[in-house]
C-alpha cells in the first residue's frame, strides 16, 4: 500500500499503475534537464506537469491545486522525482509513505 498525505488527508493506492509509466515522458524530460543543468529550474508549465503526474500516480484522488496548497514545497518535486526514478528502476514497492521521510535523522537539540 502506498499512502500520501495532502492537506492533512491521507490517500492510498494499492500499487502504482502502469499508466503512470506510460505518462512519464514529460517527467523524464524535466528530470533529465534538472539533473544535467546545475542551475535549471522548471517553468510553471513543467511544475504543473509534475503535479498532475503525481496526482495521477495516486489515481487523481486529489487535484493539482490541492497538492500545491497542501504539500510542503520542500517535498513535492523531490518526491515526484523519487517516484519517477523508482518507477524507472522497477522498484516502486519501497516507496510506501509520502512525503518521503528523511533518511538522515534530525539531530537532537541539546538539553
Amino acid at each position: 500500500m502506498h499512502t500520501v498525505t495532502v492537506g492533512g488527508k491521507q490517500y492510498n493506492v494499492p500499487f502504482f499503475k502502469g499508466r503512470i509509466q506510460r505518462a512519464s515522458g514529460e517527467i523524464g524530460r524535466i528530470y533529465k534537464q534538472v539533473s544535467e543543468e546545475a542551475n535549471y529550474l522548471p517553468n510553471d508549465e513543467e511544475y504543473d506537469a509534475i503535479a498532475a503526474w503525481f496526482c495521477m500516480a495516486f489515481d487523481n484522488q486529489f487535484s493539482p491545486d490541492e497538492l500545491w496548497d497542501g504539500y510542503a514545497v520542500d517535498d513535492l518535486i523531490k518526491d515526484a522525482f523519487a517516484l519517477y526514478l523508482a518507477m524507472m528502476n522497477l522498484n516502486t514497492k519501497v516507496l510506501t509513505v509520502f512525503p518521503i521521510p528523511a533518511t538522515i535523522p534530525t539531530p537532537k537539540k541539546p538539553k
